[in-house]
């Protein structure tokens, strides 16, 4: 479980966070399934495709950093590999919560909606 005391931002730079974005869209049209939100957060679930599982632990490694807010897990079963997001506080909960139009964005093939939108929550940056 990760330690809420600090702020529920972004410490990514924006050349980071664009770069982060592109990734996840990326593998999103690549492999993405769907997305759940959980009580807690949101579980996002890809094909279990070559370079998947590696792909989602080297991007969550990032968001471990940037978002220290959320515990990310990635968990491989069978044809799938699921990335959890959670958190146990209500404010960081709501704040992976607004992450869902983001990683359903990134999900869905061919989507039509700007990489600048992908995966980010509407709280306050630590950079601007």
């Amino acid at each position: 479980m990760r330690d809420t005391d600090g702020p529920i931002a972004c410490a990514l730079t924006a050349t980071q966070l664009r770069e982060q974005r592109e990734r996840w869209h990326e593998l999103g049209s690549r492999a993405g399934i769907r997305v759940d939100r959980t009580r807690h957060g949101l579980s996002v679930v890809f094909e279990n495709l070559p370079r998947v599982g590696d792909e989602l632990t080297e991007l969550t490694q990032l968001e471990r950093e940037c978002c220290p807010f959320a515990d990310w897990a990635v968990r491989a079963f069978g044809a799938h590999v699921v990335l959890d997001v959670t958190a146990q506080d209500a404010l960081a909960v709501r704040a992976i919560h607004d992450m869902q139009d983001g990683f359903t964005a990134a999900v869905a093939h061919g989507s039509p909606r700007p990489v600048e939108q992908l995966a980010t929550p509407r709280y306050r940056s630590r950079t601007g």
